[in-house]
C-alpha cells in the first residue's frame, strides 16, 4: 500500500517537472512566445512576465507556489488560470460523465450482441484492433452532424462519440474473459457439480475485475486527447477545447497548470482503477 502511494506521488511530482522543463526550460520561452520578429524589449518584458530571469530552483518554486496559492495568471488574459480551469473542468466532466454512461450502455450492448451473432463479434474484434483517434474523430463529426440537424444536446453527443472506441475495447475484452472463463476447470467442475448461479456469477465477476484495467486506460487516454477533440469539433468551452487553443497561443501558465491537473487525474483514475479492482477480485488484495 505504502509503495504505491509513494508511486502514485512520484507520478504527480515527475508530471510537474516534466511540464516545468518542457515549457519554461526547452527551449527559450521568451522567444517562442514573442515570435521570430519581436524586438528586444518585448522579449526582455516576456522574460520579467515569466520570471524567465530568476534561477531555474527559484523559477520552479515560484512557478509552483503561485500555481498552488491561485496566484498564476493566463499570459494574454491576465486571468487567474487555475479559477478557470476549474470552471472548464467542470465542463469537461459533463461531457465526461455523458461518456460514462454510454460505455455502459454501449458495452452491455455489444456483450450482448457478440454473444449471439458471430458477425457482429468479428466486426467489434476488427475495430478494437483499429487506431484509436480514428472512431473518435468520425464519429464526432457524424454525431456533430446529427446534433445541428435534429437539435441533441451537445454534451451528450461529445460524450457518446467520446464512448465509442472505450466501448468496444472493453466489450471485446469482456466477451474474450467470458469464454475462457466458461471453459476454465474451475467452472466445469463447479457446474458438474450443480453449484448455484450465484455462486458462479461471482465467480465470473472475479475473472473479469481486469477488464476494469482495459476501461481505466481507455479512459486516462480519452480525458488526455480524446476530450480534446470532441470538445474541439463540437466547440464544447471545455478544458481540453481551452488547452489546445492555449497551445496554439503558446500561454505557458495555462499549459503549465492544465498539465500538472492531468497528472493528477490520471494518478487519480488509476487510484479509481486500483480500488474497483480491489473491491471485485480478493485475489488483488494481496498486492496491496
Amino acid at each position: 500500500m505504502l509503495t504505491y502511494v509513494f508511486r502514485s506521488v512520484f507520478v504527480v511530482i515527475l508530471g510537474v517537472l516534466f511540464s516545468f522543463t518542457l515549457f519554461y526550460v526547452l527551449p527559450d520561452p521568451a522567444y517562442r512566445v514573442a515570435g521570430g520578429f519581436a524586438d528586444k524589449a518585448t522579449v526582455l518584458s516576456i522574460r520579467k512576465n515569466l520570471h524567465l530571469d530568476e534561477p531555474i530552483i527559484k523559477r520552479f518554486i515560484t512557478l509552483v507556489t503561485d500555481t498552488a496559492n491561485g496566484r498564476l495568471k493566463s499570459f494574454y488574459t491576465k486571468r487567474p488560470v487555475i479559477g478557470l480551469a476549474i470552471d472548464k473542468l467542470k465542463v469537461s466532466l459533463a461531457v465526461a460523465g455523458w461518456g460514462l454512461i454510454s460505455i455502459f450502455v454501449l458495452c452491455i450492448l455489444l456483450v450482448a450482441g457478440q454473444g449471439i451473432s458471430q458477425r457482429l463479434k468479428r466486426w467489434v474484434e476488427m475495430l478494437s484492433n483499429t487506431a484509436a483517434v480514428v472512431p473518435v474523430f468520425i464519429s464526432a463529426i457524424l454525431l456533430l452532424f446529427a446534433s445541428t440537424k435534429w437539435g441533441l444536446p451537445k454534451d451528450a453527443c461529445a460524450g457518446l462519440a467520446l464512448a465509442i472506441y472505450p466501448s468496444i475495447l472493453l466489450s471485446s475484452n469482456v466477451v474474450l474473459r467470458l469464454e475462457e472463463a466458461k471453459q476454465a476447470p474451475h467452472t466445469l467442475i463447479a457446474m458438474a457439480f450443480g453449484l448455484g448461479m450465484f455462486v458462479m456469477f461471482r465467480r465470473m465477476i472475479h475473472e473479469l475485475a481486469p477488464s476494469f484495467i482495459i476501461l481505466s486506460n481507455a479512459l486516462i487516454f480519452f480525458l488526455i486527447a480524446g476530450l480534446a477533440v470532441v470538445e474541439e469539433i463540437f466547440g464544447i468551452p471545455g478544458i481540453g477545447h481551452w488547452f489546445l487553443q492555449s497551445a496554439l497561443r503558446l500561454d505557458l501558465p495555462v499549459l503549465f497548470a492544465v498539465s500538472v491537473l492531468l497528472s493528477l487525474g490520471v494518478v487519480a483514475l488509476d487510484v479509481f482503477n486500483k480500488i474497483i479492482v480491489w473491491f471485485l477480485d480478493p485475489r488483488q488484495r494481496n498486492a496491496w
